[in-house]
């Protein structure tokens, strides 16, 4: 569970899409989820966008969305509420792979003008 409090860490954005409305029996394992799980990790992470959309024709579905734009997609169709939980899982766990943002260097790039000292020829 230590896992939960690390999606702000790892990830930039987490979208959760239901297909067409919620009371959809496609969507009641992903329902489920939601009510039993959403409180607990927006606690864990207050400030975290998790994006839950309906979606007529799509399937359910959870993006997660890491530096540079990368996103990884996990289809939830016919997974039960822990294997749900576990797919969340592996998407937290793909963020220790990829950068949120650039690695800190002390290789800086020279100064090309320094506005306030240059004079022009």
């Amino acid at each position: 569970m230590a896992w939960r409090a690390q999606i702000s860490h790892r990830l930039h954005e987490l979208k959760i899409l239901l297909a067409g409305e919620t009371s959809e029996p496609i969507n009641q394992h992903l329902k489920a989820f939601l009510i039993n799980n959403y409180s607990d990790l927006k606690i864990m992470n207050p400030k975290f966008p998790f994006l839950v959309r309906n979606y007529k024709g799509a399937e359910p579905m959870i993006i997660g969305r890491y530096g540079f734009g990368h996103e990884e997609v996990k289809t939830l169709t016919g997974l039960t509420e822990p294997e749900i939980d576990r797919a969340l899982q592996d998407l937290v766990k793909l963020g220790e792979t990829y950068p949120k943002a650039w690695p800190i260097t002390e290789e800086l790039p020279p100064v090309v003008v320094n506005a306030i000292t240059s004079e022009w020829d």
